[in-house]
């Protein structure tokens, strides 16, 4: 009787599901996803280790369990809720690799939740001479098809599964499904079955680790159970950031944080934890080859296949395509786009590839790696984590040139907020040596305004441009000129009009100052008000532009008609304010420019409006922008009432 003695052989926690505990956290969202689609074959969770995908369908099939009990014999006409599928479960192992011992399990797992309701299958199964496996699955279908109430099968771990044989007898199964039945597969990798088809049938429920994150509310509710009170809303802000919602990492974190009694994040105390489950359940599951990779892309923040093939120096693009889909098809990289190009891992499991790799290379070799992903992405323009690579691996001038060759030569496309962003990315002594970051620096506090920066910015540009050796380099020239328009642009704000013209225009008689080049043009005009020279000002930049208009966008009506109203208003000239205002929103409109030069047109025009009492109230960019120039330039009031007595000279 080897066939029964199988059945009787069978070890009873593989067809247990498992007991739901009292600190679990309802996860009703995801469970109402199961139930708005009933008619669904197969229910797939696909999710790395520790993602809940098991306590998820748990908590799904105990909540079933509670709406079919029955109503309490003293409630006055209660209502009995129809009785729902019986649930069978079969948590497989490494050891299920055989057709029959696979198809035992099945039964038995059937068989203890709905005993009798195999009369087919089961005398197949227990006969001296077992007939072929498909006719059993035959069996199993047709007793599947008289149940009353129809099943819910649930095999959990079935990434485990490396048989073709119990492959094709799940693809069986799932094609003859009987009606009111459901398959439950919980797995760590996409399992080889005909999932397209399904899709394309809506007959498939899928939820990947995405789906499985916890959101705020439930890991507030994780944390709130495992405290004695609830924790601080901070808390829980920086814990779900940190782990991104993975359940196995929330709760090691709130555990460590709660036996440990100690103050900071929970976090801190849980790394040696997360880093032996992961590399335990995680890492330790995957071939050597694979984890080699692993270790490798996990220098880059991000990669792709073409990065990938970069750092493995994998010439023949069809073999670097395979062995990528593999490491994709482990579920272990999370995808940062819609096309399923870019990828990374999680964090925490990151930082776990990254002290392997330290370990198993040294620095040395470490930092060869960096610096190859870090020159990959900048000649691709993703300056940023190429910047980031390059500091890591100690070359931080070769960081610095990826910035000023960026940020520098962007010329109209120079973006404050970004360049600010990596001039504190690069430490201030590697700004201090270099002329095109302290350049860049001084760019910066002109455009805000930032007098002190910038005074001290000028002062080390032209210090380090007297002590570099020229060498033929281009860019030193350029630094040049710029300085001298910074410098033009102090003087005027220290109240040393004539000596800002004269430096202003020797700048841009160069040509090629490009973005900064409107800047100075629009000081130089308030440099010419200031300096009782409004009309001589007015003549140079309105009548005869060619003078000065080297480089092209200064020739531009917008450009002209912004830098007079600049004059205008310094003078107090209002009606020719609101004229050339009006030019200058006009040509805007009509050439379409960012919406920056349109606000400057908008305050122009609103503070000629106020003057002229045209019109209610004045732009508040415009009052800001006076508030806090006359925080930090009070001289200038003064110089504006000596340049109105310009307005009654002749000519």
């Amino acid at each position: 009787m080897a066939g029964t003695a199988s059945l009787q052989l069978l070890v009873p926690t593989k067809i247990m599901a498992p007991q739901v505990q009292p600190g679990w956290v309802p996860r009703t969202r995801l469970i109402d996803r199961f139930e708005a689609h009933p008619d669904a074959g197969l229910l797939l969770l696909v999710a790395p280790a520790g993602f809940g995908k098991t306590t998820l369908v748990a908590q799904w099939l105990h909540a079933h369990r509670l709406a079919s009990s029955p109503p309490d014999r003293g409630a006055a006409h209660a209502i009995r809720t129809p009785t729902v599928l019986p649930a069978a479960w079969l948590t497989l192992d490494e050891h299920d690799q055989d057709g029959s011992r696979f198809l035992a399990y099945v039964v038995g797992a059937i068989d203890r939740v709905a005993p009798a309701a195999l009369p087919n299958t089961m005398p197949l199964l227990a006969a001296r001479e077992r007939p072929p496996l498909h006719v059993m699955i035959q069996a199993l279908l047709v007793d599947m098809s008289a149940m009353p109430n129809g099943l819910t099968l649930v095999l959990d771990d079935y990434h485990l599964v490396t048989a073709e044989a119990i492959h094709q007898t799940v693809a069986y199964i799932l094609r003859n499904l009987p009606p009111r039945c459901r398959l439950v597969l919980l797995s760590r990798l996409d399992p080889p079955l005909p999932l397209a088809r399904l899709r394309a049938e809506h007959l498939l429920v899928e939820m990947r680790a995405s789906d499985l994150r916890f959101n705020m509310a439930e890991t507030s509710d994780l944390l709130a159970q495992m405290q004695s009170e609830p924790p601080p809303t901070d808390q829980i802000m920086a814990l779900h950031q940190q782990t991104e919602g993975w359940a196995i990492a929330l709760q090691l974190a709130a555990l460590a944080h709660l036996n440990a009694s100690v103050r900071g994040s929970p976090l801190d105390g849980a790394s040696r934890q997360i880093a032996e489950y992961l590399a335990a359940e995680v890492l330790a599951q995957q071939s050597a080859a694979l984890q080699q990779a692993m270790l490798v892309l996990a220098v880059p923040e991000r990669f792709c296949l073409d990065l990938y093939a970069e750092l493995f120096d994998v010439v023949d693009g069809a073999n670097a395509e395979l062995q990528f889909d593999l490491l994709v098809q482990t579920n272990l990289l999370l995808s940062l786009d819609d096309e399923g190009r870019w990828f990374r891992f999680h964090h925490l499991f990151r930082d776990l590839l990254q002290r392997r790799l330290r370990l198993s290379l040294g620095e040395g070799e470490l930092h060869c790696l960096q610096r190859r992903a870090a020159r990959w992405l900048a000649d691709r323009g993703l300056l940023e984590e190429a910047v980031r690579l390059f500091l890591q691996a100690g070359d931080e001038d070769t960081a610095a040139e990826a910035v000023e060759r960026e940020i520098l030569n962007s010329g109209a496309g120079f973006r404050k907020s970004l360049a600010s962003h990596y001039l504190q990315l690069i430490p201030q002594r590697v700004v201090e040596r270099r002329p095109g970051l302290s350049i860049l620096a001084a760019r910066l506090a002109a455009l805000t305004l930032n007098m002190p920066v910038m005074t001290a910015s000028i002062a080390r540009v032209a210090e380090l441009l007297s002590t570099t050796p020229a060498q033929n380099d281009t860019s030193l020239s350029a630094f040049a000129l710029e300085l001298q328009a910074h410098q033009g642009a102090m003087a005027l704000w220290q109240g040393r009009a004539s000596e800002a013209i004269e430096l202003l225009e020797r700048a841009l008689a160069s040509g090629s100052l490009m973005m900064l080049g409107v800047q100075a043009y629009l000081n130089l005009g308030q440099s010419y008000a200031l300096a009782g020279r409004y009309r001589e000002g007015l003549h140079l930049i309105g009548a005869d532009p060619a003078r000065l208009a080297r480089t092209p966008v200064l020739s531009t009506p917008m450009v002209r008609y912004l830098c007079m109203c600049g004059m205008h208003l310094l003078v107090g000239e209002n009606d020719a304010l609101a004229r050339d205002a009006q030019r200058v929103a006009h040509s805007m409109q009509m050439d379409k420019y960012s919406d920056l030069w349109l606000t400057y047109a908008e305050a122009l025009l609103g503070r000629a409006l106020r003057a002229l009492r045209l019109g209610p109230g004045s732009s508040a960019f415009y009052v800001c922008c006076c508030a806090k120039i006359s925080c930090q330039q009070p001289h200038l009031h003064e110089l504006r009432d000596r340049a109105c007595l310009d307005r009654a000279r002749p000519g």
